[in-house]
């Protein structure tokens, strides 16, 4: 989880490049996202 945050952050969202980096479907990336309850500040 700290490793898809950290991604998140240096890719300020971007969850192509994240999904990318991490080797993930933007689709997988959003599933883990929902699996772990990680959401973006307001």
């Amino acid at each position: 989880m700290q490793m898809i945050k950290a991604a998140l952050s240096r890719h300020n969202w971007n969850i192509s490049r994240v999904a990318n980096e991490l080797g993930l479907t933007r689709r997988g990336l959003y599933l883990k996202l929902a699996r772990y309850g990680i959401e973006k500040a307001a």
